[in-house]
């Protein structure tokens, strides 16, 4: 946590974002950090405060009790240590429905990352990011985006490149595109005209050839490749 700490600290000295032009001033982004480190909570409250786009409206030190203060206090981001209490992801699902969740992770490992996303998470971003970084992802989960480390992106969709055989078919391409926009098998099946057994048969075809375990994954790929951008995906 210290090695972080320095790393948000040292990025302080650099300059204010610019004065938004008259007539685009936007309300700023309310935030809420929930992180069992006293000393992580107050370093972030500090640096995002003097970012003229964000404003920290509280914070907790468990998950226990976030769902209450997300119900009465207006907040659009929670900043989540990954970890903050056993009940974490079990929670994510319901903290999602009341504001964007981007987790805060000490490690690098993207079984971690994957799993948070499936339990509801919006994003992602480690601890030994700069401050910048962090403002970046912030400012991309509240414009409904999904943010992920670039380095996560590549490992999921390494695989694709290595072996020209698993490339997908142009039917599979379309049913990639449609599934990884959020659609249902049955919503697939009538938009290219095809059973839904048959989307379904596409489907193990298109896990097999890309690795991906579920659709969460298959969205990531899909947007790492191209065929969609995540701001597309519906959230």
């Amino acid at each position: 946590m210290t090695s972080s700490y320095h790393s948000l600290e040292r990025s302080r000295t650099r300059p204010e974002s610019p004065t938004p032009r008259t007539g685009s001033i936007q309300p700023p982004i309310r935030v809420i950090i929930a992180d069992d480190h006293a000393l992580l909570r107050e370093g972030l409250k500090l640096l995002l405060n003097l970012h003229g786009g964000i404003v920290v409206v509280d914070e907790v030190d468990r998950v226990s009790g976030l769902t209450d203060l997300l119900m009465r206090t207006s907040c659009d981001v929670v900043l989540l240590g990954f970890g903050v209490g056993t009940e974490s992801l079990s929670e994510l699902e319901a903290l999602s429905r009341l504001a964007k969740i981007l987790l805060v992770c000490g490690g690098e490992q993207s079984e971690d990352v994957i799993v948070a996303m499936r339990a509801g998470a919006h994003g992602a971003i480690f601890k030994r990011g700069t401050i910048d970084l962090l403002i970046e992802a912030i400012g991309a989960v509240h414009a409904g985006q999904i943010w992920m480390p670039p380095e996560i992106q590549s490992r999921m969709v390494a695989s694709f490149h290595a072996e020209p055989s698993r490339r997908l078919t142009r039917r599979e391409h379309e049913v990639v595109r449609h599934v990884a926009l959020g659609r249902r098998n049955a919503e697939v099946a009538k938009m290219l005209f095809i059973t839904e057994q048959t989307v379904k048969t596409h489907l193990g075809h298109i896990f097999r050839k890309t690795g991906s375990r579920d659709r969460v994954e298959l969205a990531l790929y899909a947007a790492r490749l191209g065929i969609i951008s995540l701001s597309e995906r519906r959230l």
